[in-house]
């Protein structure tokens, strides 16, 4: 028998150093004397020489938005009113359901809390739980030794639950109706998790971006009530002491990483200790955390947005967060001197980047991990479309004046409420008295993301040719190289799977990662890159892209890629996709040595019907003709026989593969909320090939 390796002994070594270094820390946390919350604000207090009553009567009523002004929270209530009817009884409806114990969580529209809560949870409502596995984590654990159960629970739903994203719609209610019950609630809540939550102990202290954001979902909804005088002084000594206590620790604990990497973690702490320092502005140490605050900010915009305006971490949905927290250190930085130019075109570039991308149906494409992120939610709380993000083009373009992004904000749900809130009621009136015409998008090319975007009439599709996100380290990175999104006439075909989970279930975490469930093919049954944990890859050399044209009767975008490279034989992946307004036609050439086995995937949206085989030959268009004429595919190859008609809703389209392949339905899932998940069908070719080989497909609108 052999021993354990060198490698293995050392692993053992590095984890009982670790532990011995947590258990130390928490020695020493245990030994230091915690005044209770009264004395603890006291003491900065007369360190930083302010005076309680001044302090507590100047707490929170400059407000958080941009431009609430005089009027402050009221006069953007009465705003809303005006400008939306219906925003009242919508706003009151989801307070009532919060003040019984519902939350929106993750994939769960209307969760009981107070009914799933385990017995013996400390608190009134279950923040230490993941009440979807019925697990509940350690209350008085070292916030540096909280591990992540992975594959027993999603550590996700306590930290959702304790960003506290549902108390600025309390406080709203209570400014629309003047009812002191949800001001009432919002003050019972914080100081339930203020008794349940000892600072560095249990899972709401272990990640530091959980922290930052639920200080400023505190301070917003502080904010609103600040001047409604139903908020005594003994809560807000509390309070104050309490993001006292959340500012330290985000201060020490920013979520850097090794080679100074930041990651929408990073941009988070500092967006919430920028409004930590102004909320706490009286006290000495806040002068030091807006300096750190502003600095990482802006070193944080530089390396995470592309010049040409996408998030690096490759993910769509986190664009939109990464897009939140940069817009809210923007607004906040007014009231501290101000951001850079440079940050001010990133955030510009941003929005950008945002409308370009959309849909024909007006919502994103799922590329990378989704897990429904947000910083703040201003509107609609049980009811938002995690994929919709045109509400942030409300505020983009009042901010930069751009008139076709404004009207794209305010036609869909939400902009006026995220408009009015951020920028006040003023901003709210101009825009709404403005002529405006919504714009029309155009093909765009993010080369340096390497995402394209081909639009030609109501056809739309979204091609993936992107590196690993985050630097390589590909954290919300999917395997989707040379995957794309489909919409004709305006209706979603094709589509991403989405992200259904993160640590809960690490099977389905990476069916959802992977290389298969994207529409691309794959070789050998390999990924393209290999998975890495839950939250990596080990990335190969980046698609790279051979031609591309977004004008034209014909849009057109080839690339490649050696992701297969690793294999035996060394397999090449070149694919055309060919946009016309009524199809496209997708061709993928297979180049390397030896005998391979291919797959290629088309996976439909949800609630697609399919006929296999067409009832009749179908007829390509004469662009699409065409197309694969100019990709070298003749007529002789067309496989009609194997053709699928697929319809979604009134909208029919032909599937036409070519090049010998087998043609098979499955079912597949798409997740287009984290945490939920549909049955979808997926169209599968399979082929074998020696050497090299050429297969594809067209989709075509059927017209009838």
């Amino acid at each position: 028998m052999t021993g354990p390796s060198a490698r293995s002994v050392a692993r053992q070594v590095r984890r009982r150093l670790e532990a011995y270094r947590l258990d130390l820390a928490d020695w020493r946390d245990r030994r230091i004397a915690h005044p209770p919350h009264p004395q603890l604000l006291e003491q900065s207090l007369r360190a930083s020489a302010v005076d309680l009553d001044g302090f507590l009567w100047r707490l929170g009523r400059q407000g958080p938005g941009a431009g609430w002004g005089e009027g402050g929270p009221a006069e953007i209530v009465a705003a809303l009113e005006s400008a939306d009817p219906g925003w009242r009884e919508r706003t009151l409806d989801a307070a009532d359901r919060i003040v019984a114990g519902h939350v929106r969580l993750l994939g769960e529209d209307d969760l009981d809390l107070l009914a799933r809560r385990p017995t013996g949870s400390p608190g009134a409502w279950p923040w230490h739980c993941d009440v979807t596995s019925d697990y509940a984590f350690d209350p008085g654990r070292y916030y540096r030794a909280v591990a992540v159960p992975y594959g027993r629970a999603d550590i996700k739903v306590p930290w959702e639950l304790s960003r506290c994203q549902h108390l600025p719609t309390l406080a709203m209610a209570h400014l629309a109706s003047g009812e002191p019950g949800y001001a009432q609630a919002f003050v019972d809540q914080v100081l339930d998790w203020v008794a349940s939550n000892p600072a560095r102990r249990g899972v709401n202290w272990a990640c530091t971006m959980e922290v930052a954001i639920r200080a400023v979902n505190w301070i917003w909804g502080y904010g609103m009530l600040a001047e409604s005088g139903v908020l005594s002084e003994a809560f807000q000594v509390t309070f104050a002491a309490s993001l006292l206590e959340h500012a330290r620790h985000v201060a020490a604990n920013v979520e850097v990483y090794a080679g100074g990497l930041t990651t929408n973690h990073t941009a988070a702490d500092y967006v919430g200790l920028l409004h930590l320092s102004l909320f706490l502005a009286d006290l000495a140490e806040a002068a030091g955390w807006q300096a750190q605050a502003l600095a990482g900010l802006e070193r944080c915009i530089a390396q995470q947005v592309n010049p040409d305006g996408c998030d690096f971490e490759g993910s769509t949905s986190y664009h939109r967060l990464a897009l939140e927290l940069f817009l809210g250190g923007y607004l906040r930085a007014r009231s501290a001197g101000g951001c850079s130019a440079s940050y001010a075109a990133r955030v510009e570039a941003m929005f950008e980047a945002l409308y370009e991308t959309a849909r024909p149906d007006g919502l994103t494409p799922l590329v990378g991990d989704a897990d429904d992120g947000r910083l703040l939610i201003l509107h609609d709380y049980f009811g938002w479309v995690p994929q919709d993000h045109r509400y942030l083009l409300a505020v983009g373009g009042s901010l930069f004046e751009r008139p076709e992004w404004l009207a794209e904000g305010l036609s869909a749900p939400g902009g006026r409420e995220e408009l009015a809130w951020q920028l006040g009621a003023g901003a709210l009136a101009a825009a709404t008295g403005a002529a405006l015409e919504r714009g029309r998008r155009r093909s765009r090319a993010f080369a340096e993301t390497g995402r394209y975007v081909l639009r030609n009439g109501e056809a739309y599709a979204l091609v993936n040719a992107d590196p690993v996100g985050t630097a390589g380290m590909g954290n919300h990175h999917h395997n989707h190289w040379l995957s794309y999104e489909l919409a004709l006439a305006g209706r979603p075909v094709a589509v991403d799977p989405g992200s259904y989970t993160y640590t809960k279930d690490p099977v389905e975490r990476d069916r959802f990662r992977s290389t298969r469930a994207h529409n691309t093919v794959v070789v050998d049954g390999a990924e393209q890159c290999e998975l890495a944990g839950p939250f990596g890859v080990r990335p190969g050399p980046p698609p790279r892209l051979i031609a591309l044209e977004l004008d034209g009767p014909v849009a057109q975008v080839v690339a490649e890629h050696s992701g297969y490279g690793r294999l035996r034989g060394a397999v090449t992946h070149r694919r055309s996709l060919r946009l016309a307004s009524d199809g496209v036609a997708v061709t993928d050439l297979l180049a390397g040595k030896g005998r391979h086995e291919a797959e290629s995937f088309v996976h439909l949206a949800p609630g697609c019907e399919h006929t296999f085989p067409a009832a009749a030959e179908p007829a390509l268009s004469p662009e699409l003709a065409a197309a694969l004429q100019a990709d070298g595919v003749p007529p002789s190859w067309w496989q009609p026989e194997d053709a699928v008609v697929l319809r979604i809703g009134a909208v029919a389209v032909h599937l036409v593969p070519y090049g010998g392949v087998g043609v098979s339905l499955e079912q597949s899932w798409v997740s287009e909320r984290y945490g939920q998940r549909r049955p979808a069908p997926t169209v599968v070719m399979r082929w074998a090939f020696e050497g090299s080989s050429v297969a594809g497909y067209c989709l075509s609108l059927v017209h009838e």
